[in-house]
């Protein structure tokens, strides 16, 4: 009797060991596929981390960040670009002022700061060179970081 009771108790921990484990992969799974299906991370030189939506085709790229409410400190959206070249970038139907940060791979070349919304838009935000990634994230953000040209970013992109 001793002895089945000890099997039972074993194999009830191993079942709520293997549920616990089940529990854990799938949920960890979930979390990373949402990461890596919409978000990109993007870590500064500074420790400071955004966690970006991706604007890689036409129509988010022409969208952008317009018609938001706001977007929280860490967030942001990187602009995804076929090619470097001097891309070029309005206020259009925005409704909260923002940073803009150039980006040539994984290297900051310069930034655009605390631009107000326009209505209508119709100044143009361009880089000084060729870049294929842009970064669009609160008003202020470069300066409280103190980030500058040349710095280097960890930019995560999710799995294609």
């Amino acid at each position: 009797m001793q002895k089945h009771k000890s099997k039972l108790v074993v194999v009830i921990i191993v079942a709520l060991l293997l549920g616990a484990g089940i529990y854990y992969e799938n949920r960890h799974s979930v979390a990373k596929q949402i990461t890596e299906d919409s978000i990109a991370i993007v870590e500064f030189p500074s420790g400071e981390i955004i966690k970006a939506d991706i604007a890689d085709t036409e129509s988010k790229r022409n969208a952008g960040l317009s018609n938001r409410e706001q977007i929280g400190i860490d967030e942001g959206l990187l602009f995804l670009h076929d090619e470097k070249a001097i891309h070029n970038y309005w206020m259009k139907d925005m409704l909260f002022a923002i940073d803009i940060i150039w980006i040539d791979g994984d290297i900051v070349t310069g930034f655009s700061e605390n631009l107000l919304p326009e209505n209508p838009a119709s100044t143009i935000y361009s880089p000084e060179v060729p870049v294929d990634y842009v970064l669009e994230v609160q008003a202020g953000f470069v300066d409280e970081i103190g980030l500058l040209k040349g710095d280097k970013l960890d930019i995560q992109l999710p799995e294609q």
